[in-house]
């Protein structure tokens, strides 16, 4: 199995702040989604088959290869690392 992502997206949600959501699913499986609003963002551990993050609409799942997978992963990592806005 590669590792892949989809973008989703919540533009009518109960909070009215429209998010982005990138799922990502690891070469064994594992799924973890981020998620981006404009004041914050955080990660959001999920299980492998969870679809409980709300959105209303989502884009295609890119394949993606493991050296792709890694960075883009690193990247949301040291945002989240180096965020000017505190995780709840």
């Amino acid at each position: 199995m590669h590792p892949t992502v989809k973008v989703r997206v919540d533009l009518l949600g109960d909070d009215l702040v429209q998010h982005t959501i990138l799922r990502f699913t690891d070469a064994r499986g594992r799924v973890i989604e981020y998620g981006l609003a404009p004041d914050a963002m955080h990660a959001l551990p999920t299980a492998p088959d969870a679809e409980d993050i709300r959105h209303s609409a989502e884009g295609p799942t890119w394949v993606l290869t493991e050296a792709q997978y890694r960075r883009l992963v690193s990247e949301i990592q040291r945002s989240l690392a180096n965020t000017p806005c505190p995780l709840a």
